[in-house]
């Protein structure tokens, strides 16, 4: 019916909209002010997006099958939105991060789902924001990005079911990055309940932790 995800977004509601895309597409995706809608691929399929998608001031965003790369930034940025779920998406070779979430974000990560060979940061988590990563349908690889392969800054969250992996991060000139970097509150918490967690040959630290930030690393259950 449309030729663009964009065009799509602009001729629906903004409350309760379901929108299938064939792809591949190359463009910005920008999903502002949306509530409950539903953007992805048939069940099983993918779509190629060359470009990026902004999730702005939006609540129940849900986000099916999309392969990110964006040349000029961020693969997947989600601003001031609450109940965003990435399911079964990659976000790699972008010239940002794979996936940053600013201003008391939140973000809910179904794999198999991956963060890879990014310039800058794998999952970005500012002030505020929180990832959940669920994995009991497959694993999150979160590898070989220029800084940090996860990063929480102040009062950030990150919760792991399992099945995660992290390694060969912080191959950037003239960085110090680490596996999972936390700073300034920020918490991790890390469970086996889907699979074992591999965080291996990054380049500072598997996990450092600075300014009152807590780590918990624990069997299910």
């Amino acid at each position: 019916a449309y030729k663009t995800i964009s065009a799509a977004l602009a001729a629906t509601p903004v409350l309760g909209t379901n929108i299938q895309v064939t792809g591949p597409c190359s463009e910005d995706v920008n999903i502002n002010g949306r509530y409950n809608l539903n953007l992805g691929a048939a069940s099983g399929k993918t779509v190629v997006l060359s470009g990026t998608i902004n999730i702005g001031e939006s609540t129940n965003v849900y986000v099916y099958g999309f392969q990110v790369t964006n040349s000029g930034g961020n693969g997947i940025h989600v601003d001031n939105s609450r109940g965003v779920r990435l399911d079964t998406v990659t976000s790699n070779g972008n010239a940002g991060d794979g996936l940053a979430l600013t201003t008391a974000s939140s973000v809910t990560v179904y794999g198999p789902s991956s963060f890879q060979n990014n310039t800058n940061v794998g999952i970005d988590i500012l002030p505020f924001s929180g990832v959940d990563l669920e994995t009991s349908g497959g694993g999150v690889n979160v590898s070989g990005n220029g800084a940090d392969g996860i990063s929480e800054t102040d009062h950030a969250k990150l919760f792991v079911a399992g099945s995660l992996t992290v390694e060969n991060n912080g191959n950037g000139a003239g960085q110090q990055p680490s596996g999972i970097y936390l700073q300034v509150g920020s918490l991790a918490d890390l469970l086996d309940c889907t699979g074992n967690n591999l965080i291996q040959a990054n380049h500072h630290a598997g996990i450092e932790l600075l300014n009152s930030s807590t780590l918990s690393i624990s069997a299910c259950g």
